[in-house]
């Protein structure tokens, strides 16, 4: 079974059913909030991305949680409007240099699992953004993109 659903910074959630638990995912998002292109400190933010499953008494939960990269790989994400781009990251540590993704091209992806206890279970991860210093070519607008996460448990 295939749902999809739309959250705050358009992410669309894929979420396949592969064994007796269904699981689902959300997030409050990754905001950048208001950017100086001549300021010269990165624009870092966080969301925080959520696993719930639901099955059986004491069920094993595994799964795997991938972001599918919008955009050109080799420049990276980018958040588009007013007519130019930015560039972005999504990252799965505070240092920032482990970049989140479907675990191809220096990417990672999320790996864990759960016990469920009296049927239920959740796991919170943050999710870390950087936007890149200094990007001149901005102009005055909003900014948006879409990536794909898949949950497969």
């Amino acid at each position: 079974m295939i749902r999809s659903f739309s959250i705050l910074i358009g992410i669309a959630l894929l979420c396949i059913r592969a064994y007796a638990a269904t699981c689902t995912v959300s997030s409050t998002g990754v905001s950048f909030g208001n950017y100086n292109a001549r300021n010269s400190t990165m624009g870092d933010t966080a969301g925080r991305v959520t696993v719930i499953c639901s099955g059986t008494q004491t069920e094993h939960v595994s799964y795997v949680l991938s972001l599918t990269r919008t955009g050109d790989r080799e420049k990276g994400a980018a958040l588009r409007g007013a007519g130019h781009s930015l560039r972005y990251g999504l990252f799965l540590n505070s240092a920032r240099n482990e970049l989140w993704g479907d675990g191809t091209a220096n990417t990672s992806e999320i790996k864990d699992s759960m016990t469920l206890i009296n049927g239920h279970g959740s796991q919170d991860y943050v999710i870390y953004g950087r936007l890149p210093s200094r990007q001149s070519e901005a102009t005055e607008g909003t900014y948006l993109d879409t990536v794909v996460m898949t949950l497969v448990w």
